[in-house]
This record gives C-alpha cells, structure tokens and sequence, in this order.
C-alpha cells in the first residue's frame, strides 16, 4: 500500500505509542492495521513479541495472510500472535489452568472472559508475565467489544508492560452493539469508550481522514458528512439521529421507493439490500422467494454454519482411511460436470489444497479420521466455510450482520421516520446503525421504504409475529435440522433410500426447491422434510416443535398445538457435516455413512404462518 499522511503517522508511530485510531469506514484502517505489524516487525520488534486481538475467525485468517505478505522479508513474521477474543481467553484459561480446574472452563465465552478478567485485576502472577512479554499489543474494531469483552481489552491494556505499546482501532460512529441487535433490544452494556474512560486509559488519538473505498464524490461525501454528529458525541440523541439520516439521505444516489419497487431493480444483480431487523430480512426472503422467484443469499444472525457441500457429496461414501490426490482428482474428474461442484469457486486444484492444509496424511494424502474431527468442531474452518446463506443473486442482511462488509451496489432499507424507534434513548445507536448500512457502498447507495413488520423473538432469537389469530415463524435457525437425519435409520428405510436423497440435495446445492413438514406423532413429535409423498431429505429437531409451543403460549392463543403438516418452507442450499470418529450418533446412521461421517444436510428457509390445531388433533401415521 502506499500510505497517505494520515495512515503513515499510525503506521510509524514508535513501537511504544498508545494510540487510539478513529476511522470512517473505507478509510483503510485494515490496510493500516496490517501495515502497523508489518512495520513493527521490519523495525526491530520481535513478530512473536506482537499480540494482535480481531473480532472475527474470518477477519483473523485475512490478517495473517496480509500481514505476511507485506512483511515477507521478516523470516519468522508468521509468529504474530492473532486471534479472536474468544480464542485467545480459552488458550490463557486452559495453559494456566490446574488439573482440577479444568472442568471449569466449559462454561459459556461470557463466563470465560469474566473469569480472566478477574484474574488480570487481581494480578495472577502467571497471567500477567505471560501478558507482559508483548512489545506491542493491537486491537482491532474496539468499538464492536461491550460489557464483559470491553472490560476484559481495557484489563489487557490496563496490565501490559510499562514499555510496551498498543495500537486500538475504534470509531464511535460504528458502536453500534451496546443496546440494539439485528433481533430485540436487549441490556444496556457499557461500551468500550466508557470502560476505558472510567478506569483511566488516556490514549493518543489519531484521525484518518481519507476515504479509500469509493470513488463516487456523493459517496464520500456520506461518508464524512453523516459521521459528524454520531461521532462527536451530540448531547440529544434526536439530533444525533436526525442528523446522520438526513445526510444519508442528501448524499444517496437515489431513492429506490418501498420493497415492491425495489424489487424490479433486484432481478440478476448481487446488490446488498440492507434492513434493520431480522424480521424485515424474513419477510423480504419470502417475498423473493415465493411471490417473485427471485434467487438469493441470506446474511443474518443465528443462520446455521454451513461446510461447503463438495466436501460430503465427493467423500461420503469413500471408506478408506487415506484419501490420495489422484484418487480426489478421479473422484472429482468422474462428476465434474455436477451442480454441487461448480460452486463457490472451487475447482480440483483448491479443493484439493483446502483438504491437505485441514488434515494433512502421510506421503502427502489426506487423513479422513483427522478431517472429519476438524469439520466436526464447533467453529468450523473459515477456508471451507460458507459465509451466506444461497449460492446466487442479490444478498439481503440485517446492518448488523453486514458491519466489516462492503458491496458495489448497496440498497438500504430505512425506517420511515424516527417514529419507528421504540425510545430516545436508543436514537443515536439507531443513527449508527443507519450510518453503518450506508457505508457498505463502494459504487451507488439507493435508500429505500422499509415495510414495518413488528415482531418478537424467542430466548433462542426464533421470529414470530402475530398473523390474524395464529402465528408467523421462523424457521431455518441454528440446531433446526438435525443434522444427521438425512440418512438415518428413523427417517429412511435403507440405504437406497439415502442415496435417492443425498442425490436430490446435491441436485439442490445451489437451486432452490421448494418442500413441505410431516408431522408424525403426539407428544415428542417429529416433523419429516418432505420433498414428495415418496422422498424424505431429513427431520427438524425437538427445539422447533417446543418453540412451536412457546410461540402460542406467548401469543395467549389458548389450548392449541402445532399443526400435523407445515407449508411454505424450502431449500436454501446444501452443506456437508461431519460427525468425527467415535461419535454416537454414527451407530444410528445408514452405511456408508456410519463409517465416513460424512453427508450432505439441506438448509432450509422459511417464513410461513403457522396455523395452529386445536389440542385433541389425531395423530398422523406417515
């Protein structure tokens, strides 16, 4: 890169330096956060002596890799120390627990991240050395850490070597996780900006005032403009909120109108439209989906991690232990031409790399029992990972899911007026969140009308809304699927029957397809994925139907229960899971899939209403 002043002050500011970096977004604060380490390391400090702490997997796999790249002449550069917060506090709890204490690491990251923070406050001694050896610490997107995460960087901070430095990327105007979330309101969290304000870390801080990622001047504009009153800390909330819109709204491209004239515009492009809230992104898919056929990807929390699907369509039924480049590229030659293969990129050469950096073998194969135990983790690759939801067409998002990305053609779907924020007090986070939506444009930003669509959530985050007497639900969350069903012993008869429909799901990668719920019994029921009356393609776990339940408790729809069939679903996409050796659940799996742990599992959507039965329906023996 070739700094502009601004970026070149941060990047060469002495190793020692405690600065804070505040940035509009496409100022380059990622360039220059890699250049920062990148110099560090090219100026004497040691590569293993820097800690750098990311909010993402995703994010941390870009910076190793940008980072090496630009300080390629530093031979052990790869020795940086970066990582997610999350990560990073799980391997400091678990290097420095006692035998005894390890049992108690497996309770949530929350928990986790209070317990090493207390351990920073009172000075463990063990901790606090091994804290002490980095030279220079950087923490990038501080403005995302709230509650126990702030807390914990502002003790990282607090209690690193006296000469040691740090580097903290944050930008106020981008704080936009201390209240609203893409789901409910939840509790007010202090921010990083007041954590460090009250224990007393007074940084340096530096501005980067050019914007790199467009070249539209409105855009620019935008970008600086609407950031004035959200980052200058404006006393009243209104004029924070009111503020920022109507420069969004000045320096908008155009006016795209509501969702139905939006929509003529979406055919055959990938533009990135943008909502406030989850139920909006649901109500949008299923427009698109059903009334407009229109392809499309999803971006949005609490959506299922996806493995993609080459991996279990070419190696479900391979049963050796050791897979061999020449029998990958025969495999992969032999069905070169399918569907499941022609996504994401892939061809034989990166496949086949993306299995060997995994799970490397002997004499240069690739070891099954190793990949599956990767895949089977519970964060699962990044280089094998889906990030979006659909193979193909425009994405839609909530702002929140969206923050970090950036898109050439972005429609922001905005709130009517401010009348649409439930209170004052959540108005300048409100105005951020606006704020962040309009700089994901690179080429052209269109705002358009948000339709409103007022709805709760379950504990789990589940959507429901109240539709004339019965309820409109999510489905397609995390856990909905269970995982393991399209090829178990409950749902198909044999292994033919497994065959016939890991084919048709591997047809589907990438087409969506629309398919229905059976519901086959009273009490613990189960709802079979149906594509025909003939074809099963898996069964939705026990947390729906409970959810089903607690969906008509909330809305006091009386003495009710689920119906026996559910319409209106379909399949978004395919992914691979994999169950790693030694896991119970193989024993209730069909062959070959019992011994390779691996098949394809459908992603399912939908927002379909749900009409349900009164208590004493009878039950249903498909």
């Amino acid at each position: 890169m070739i700094p502009d002043p601004d970026q070149r002050a941060v990047i060469e500011a002495s190793p020692d330096s405690f600065l804070l970096v505040a940035a509009p977004p496409g100022a380059g604060k990622t360039a220059v956060a890699c250049a920062r380490i990148a110099w560090l390391a090219q100026n004497g400090t040691p590569p293993s002596r820097i800690l750098m702490i990311s909010f993402t997997q995703v994010a941390v796999a870009e910076f190793r890799e940008r980072i090496a790249r630009m300080a390629a002449d530093v031979p052990d550069i790869r020795g940086v120390e970066i990582t997610t917060l999350d990560a990073y506090v799980w391997r400091l709890l678990k290097g420095f627990a006692e035998d005894h204490q390890v049992e108690d690491l497996f309770g949530s990251y929350d928990q986790n991240i209070a317990t090493t923070t207390q351990k920073l406050s009172d000075g463990e001694p063990t901790l606090t050395r091994w804290l002490q050896q980095f030279q220079h610490i950087v923490i990038d997107e501080a403005q995302d850490l709230v509650g126990p995460r702030a807390q914990l960087v502002a003790a990282i901070l607090q209690h690193r070597s006296p000469s040691s430095g740090a580097t903290v990327f944050a930008d106020e105007a981008q704080a936009i996780y201390g209240f609203t979330s893409d789901e409910e309101a939840g509790v007010l969290q202090d921010t990083f900006f007041e954590v460090i304000h009250k224990v007393g870390l007074k940084p340096e801080r530096r501005e980067l005032r050019t914007i790199h990622r467009t070249n539209n001047p409105r855009l620019k504009g935008l970008f600086l403009e609407s950031r004035k009153p959200l980052a200058d800390h404006v006393a009243e909330p209104q004029t924070a909120y009111s503020g920022a819109r109507s420069s969004i709204e000045e320096f908008a491209d155009n006016e795209a109108g509501d969702f139905d004239a939006v929509v003529d515009t979406l055919r055959g492009t990938s533009a990135l439209v943008l909502f406030r809230t989850r139920a909006q992104v649901l109500m949008a898919s299923s427009l698109l989906h059903h009334k407009h056929k229109i392809p499309h990807r999803l971006r949005m929390s609490g959506l299922p991690k996806v493995i993609e699907p080459w991996i279990g369509f070419l190696l479900s039924d391979f049963c050796e232990p050791d897979l061999t480049e020449g029998q990958f590229h025969e495999r992969w030659a032999n069905r070169a031409s399918h569907p499941c293969l022609q996504l994401h990129g892939r061809n034989v050469d990166t496949a086949w790399r993306a299995l060997q950096s995994l799970a490397p073998g002997r004499r240069g194969s690739v070891a099954l029992s190793r990949l599956r135990a990767v895949l089977a983790r519970s964060k699962t690759p990044v280089d094998v990972s889906v990030a979006e939801i659909g193979s193909s067409g425009p994405t839609l998002g909530t702002i929140h899911a969206s923050k970090g990305r950036e898109a050439n053609q972005v429609v922001l779907m905005m709130p009517r007026d401010s009348s649409e924020v439930d209170d004052d007090s959540s108005l300048l986070e409100e105005g951020r969140v606006l704020y962040v939506g309009a700089t994901r444009a690179i080429d052209s930003l269109a705002i358009g009308e948000s339709f409103q669509c007022r709805a709760s959530s379950l504990d789990d985050g589940r959507v429901f809304r109240l539709v004339n007497h019965n309820a409109q639900v999510e489905f397609g969350r995390e856990g909905d699927v269970l995982v393991t069903s399209p090829v178990a012993r409950t749902i198909q008869r044999d292994e033919a029957e497994c065959r016939q429909s890991q084919e048709w799901l591997a047809q589907h990668a990438a087409e969506p397809a629309d398919i229905g719920a059976a519901c086959i019994g009273t009490g613990d029921w189960a709802y079979r994925l149906t594509v025909n009356e003939t074809m099963r393609i898996g069964c939705l776990s026990p947390q729906v139907n409970n959810d089903l339940f607690e969906v008509a408790k909330r809305l006091k729809l009386g003495r009710v229960c689920p119906p026996s069939k559910l319409k209106h679903l379909w399949i978004a996409g395919v992914g691979t899971t994999s169950l790693a050796p030694g896991d119970p659940r193989l024993d209730e799996l069909h062959e070959p899939y019992s011994r390779t742990g691996l098949l394809l599992t459908p992603i399912i959507r939908g927002f379909p209403t749900v009409f349900f039965a009164e208590a004493r329906q009878q039950r249903n023996n498909w």
